[in-house]
């Protein structure tokens, strides 16, 4: 019987497999030719509202509907590209323009926006394509670029406008009438591949995209009965200058191929990628386990090239290779050297130097030149790039200098790992690479190649570490990270270059860093090492250089994520009470927004009763103080008030500055949010923007006080709602802002692993608040005292859960509803809530 059943679910599965692959198929090769309503557009009105019209996909848009005969109105922030693309569409299409320059990062342009737009004569299609990217993937936690300033633009650019501006666009679109009969208007989001996927180290800008998924289709169910649809695309990586990448193919289509095919698939479906590769790769990606696309599938998919040992002497003259006096890079120097290559020795010792460069001019006739560098510091870059600069061809460059720990210690409490031990830690590992590699490469990429056909080699040393999660290495293994992450950017950077770019990540070498001084099969000497792998020069680009550390690898990635990435103790709680208790060891202060009322305040009363001090957030003095006494006098804790007014941008400074002077921070809750009447612009300023500033103020704090108590945690809590898990219509921007609460928190709580700090997020249905409306409790409809003693019970548990039973059982419910019937039950629903509420002002008003 047993056996029956297993055959069963096989069976099952498998159909489910094939028809998951077989859908992209169906959806671009039948459905878009059935169901495409491109044509509608020029019938639907005259003019097509662009965002973001001045390059990229906002500017093959602009040409393909002009195209279309569409009259373009064009929007971006820089006006000689606007008029340039204009008068290209002028020229080329025979199609009216108008241009309209707005700083998205600002507030001012609205009123004049909208003036403009009820002065079309009609709308036929709007595309908010406007946003912004990361300058470079990094933490949320510890980047440099991600200030609140910038924070605030890429929130501002990407959901607040995109919001507004449909708010002023969509009345003239549903009340102008319609030239066509049958025909419908289209508001057309365009997101991001990563706004469906969890993308750590890119958190807030997958964030804002998840948002604008949950927008679309709330507001699609929203605008069902009128003449205008609303479709999001999320396209993977496109040829763009905001994606970085020059060159098309098949996986990363031009702009315009990527504009072209979206425009077919107007009228078919919700939500898809616009373009059917990407389609395909989201299908994979979905039947793919967490952890196989929390980094790149791109290195699954790799196919081998012959090695391209051989190259080397035909590229150059040259071999550059830092931390040359010993291990590895002795090693390649000595291999090197054996294929006819001259050597520039780079390294701290000048005695270790002379050694090995007499060794190789004597042993193997070549000339070579020594460098002394203490890469801890930053006074030889200048010498060093005239010393690069009279080379006379650099035929590769080895990146494989290089500090490991003392030994294995934990971050926090270690006593070695000394902020000046860090830092030379990040510059050797890290900068030192980074700079050598960027005064070499000009004339790598510049110079003749002797022979054509062949290629330079840059080779970057990692380490497996790199590519797992190495606790109790921390530095050292995030540092050997940023060498794998930036070894493929640059590769891909470069791939139009004669410039290859590799990063090998062993295992265990038998060098004096390692201290393992006899070689086995699986801890080769360091000639072994180099030996195999120059010979994987050319072969794949990111690879352990050593067929059993590769062997070892795939063994590691087999196995589950908990094993290797932190105690398996961790996995086994069912920790009701035990890391609701950490909270008091992890710090003295909790941290609660919107604590005045309702669960906010839930959360303070229940926080000071197991006896942490509350610093309260929220904008009415009168009410903090007022919950500030309560919770001294009756539970003998001390409080700090601080007054935000969260719709405004005026506090974060101040607030740093409160949150600094607070010996430490157990907890962190984000409780604060607003719902609304009708959308307006404050529900993503505070649920979206507050959110993510005094969580962005507060990390750095809690990830670097020492904790007081070792093996806790301490928690970054934020509250969504049940709205961000399902498409709800009338309430879009609410619910995509929750969306993005949910997406935030999932990709933080990645990022955090490695620390003492986790990230959770509670998703509540309603509770009985001033904010719900709802003013009995009762089993559905929790008391916030109720809700919140659930919650906190849950801390240390799962990452996202509702935080109370009966609300995760009514969130399974309906997850087993199809969307067709789930969506029908919930517009009804908000249909009703608001007939009552309009009844209800209306009595009053009376």
């Amino acid at each position: 019987m047993i056996y029956s059943l297993l055959a069963a679910i096989a069976v099952v599965y498998a159909a489910y497999v094939v028809l998951t692959l077989l859908w992209p198929v169906i959806v671009y090769f039948v459905l878009r030719f059935l169901f495409s309503r491109r044509g509608d557009l020029k019938k639907a009105g005259d003019w097509a509202v662009v965002t973001g019209a001045s390059d990229g996909i906002g500017k093959a848009f602009c040409q393909l509907l002009a195209k279309e005969g569409l009259n373009i109105f064009l929007i971006s922030r820089n006006r000689t590209k606007l008029q340039t693309v204009a008068e290209s569409l002028e020229k080329q299409y025979n199609v009216k323009t108008k241009i309209f320059v707005a700083d998205c990062t600002k507030d001012d342009f609205y009123d004049e926006l909208q003036r403009e737009l009820t002065s079309l004569s009609s709308i036929s299609c709007l595309i908010n394509n406007v946003g912004i990217f990361y300058k470079y993937p990094d933490d949320f936690c510890n980047s440099e670029f991600l200030t609140l300033d910038f924070c605030q633009d890429l929130i501002t650019v990407n959901v607040a406008t995109l919001t507004k501006i449909t708010r002023l666009a969509l009345p003239k679109m549903v009340s102008d009438p319609l030239p066509t009969h049958g025909v419908h208007r289209y508001i057309i989001n365009m997101s991001s591949l990563s706004g469906l996927l969890v993308s750590q180290y890119a958190t807030v800008y997958s964030a804002s995209k998840a948002y604008i998924c949950s927008f679309t289709q709330a507001l699609a169910v929203e605008l069902r009965d009128t003449c205008v649809r609303v479709q999001v695309f999320v396209p993977s990586l496109v040829a763009t200058n905001m994606s970085h990448v020059k060159t098309a193919s098949l996986m990363v289509p031009s702009a315009l191929t990527f504009a072209d095919s979206a425009l077919s698939m107007v009228g078919v479906k919700t939500v898809s990628c616009g373009y059917f590769y990407h389609d395909f790769k989201y299908q994979l990606l979905r039947l793919m386990p967490t952890c196989l696309f929390t980094s790149r599938v791109t290195r699954l998919m790799l196919r081998f090239r012959f090695s391209r040992r051989g190259d080397l002497k035909k590229a150059g003259d040259w071999a550059v290779v830092t931390g040359a006096s010993d291990g590895i890079g002795k090693a390649f120097c000595q291999l090197f050297a054996k294929e006819g290559l001259n050597i520039f020795l780079i390294s701290n010792s000048k005695t270790d130097l002379e050694t090995v460069a007499e060794s190789l001019e004597k042993q193997y006739n070549v000339k070579t030149k020594i460098f002394v560098a203490d890469c801890t510091k930053d006074d030889f870059y200048d010498e060093l790039q005239g010393e690069l600069t009279s080379l006379s061809s650099i035929s590769c460059l080895i990146n494989n200098v290089g500090i490991f720990y003392k030994y294995p210690d934990d971050f926090c409490n270690s006593e070695f790992l000394t902020l000046d031990f860090c830092q030379d830690m990040i510059t050797i590992n890290v900068t030192t690479l980074t700079k050598i590699t960027r005064l070499a490469l000009p004339k790598m990429v510049s110079d003749p190649l002797p022979t054509h056909g062949v290629h330079r080699y840059i080779i970057n040393m990692s380490s497996l570490s790199g590519l797992l999660v190495s606790q109790y290495a921390t530095v050292y293994s995030a540092s050997k990270a940023y060498i794998c992450s930036f070894t493929q950017a640059l590769a891909v950077e470069l791939r139009d270059t004669c410039v290859r770019v590799q990063v090998f990540a062993p295992s265990f070498v038998a060098t004096n860093m390692s201290r393992l001084k006899t070689a086995s099969l699986m801890v080769p000497s360091a000639l072994t090492f180099a030996d195999s792998a120059l010979s994987m020069v050319g072969v794949k680009t990111v690879s352990c250089g050593y067929f059993y550390h590769d062997f070892k690898y795939q063994l590691l990635r087999l196995m589950p994520t908990c094993l290797f990435t932190s105690r398996v103790t961790r996995l086994m709680l069912n920790a009701r009470e035990h890391r609701r208790g950490d909270l008091k060891k992890a710090g003295d202060w909790a941290v609660v927004t919107g604590a005045t009322d309702g669960i906010g305040k839930a959360f303070c009363q229940l926080l000071a009763k197991d006896g942490l001090n509350i610093f309260l957030i929220s904008r009415n003095r009168t009410k903090l103080q007022t919950v500030a006494e309560y919770l001294e006098k009756q539970y003998n804790v001390r409080t700090k008030i601080f007054v935000a007014d969260c719709t405004k941008n005026d506090f974060y400074d101040e607030l740093q500055s409160e949150l600094s002077s607070l010996s430490s921070i157990s907890c962190l809750i984000n409780n604060i949010g607003r719902t609304y009447i009708y959308p307006d612009d404050l529900v993503d300023s505070i649920n979206a923007t507050t959110l993510t500033k005094i969580t962005r103020l507060a990390l750095p704090k809690m990830v670097n006080d020492p904790l007081p108590t070792r093996d806790v945690h301490r928690y970054v809590i934020n509250i969504g709602s049940f709205t961000g898990l399902f498409v709800f219509p009338y309430a879009a921007v609410y619910s995509a802002s929750k969306a993005y609460v949910h997406s935030f928190t999932q990709a933080l709580a990645v990022e955090l692993r490695n620390t003492c700090v986790r990230a959770q997020l509670f998703t509540p249905s309603l509770v009985a608040t001033k904010m719900s409306g709802s003013k009995s409790s009762s089993l559905a409809s929790p008391s916030p005292m109720t809700y919140a003693d659930s919650a906190l019970s849950m801390v240390g548990v799962k990452i996202a859960s509702c935080g109370y039973f009966y609300h995760d059982v009514k969130a399974q419910l309906m997850r087993l509803l199809p969307s067709c019937l789930l969506s029908p039950i919930l517009l009804r629903r908000k249909i009703r809530a608001r007939d009552r509420w309009l009844r209800e002002t209306k009595k009053k008003s009376g």
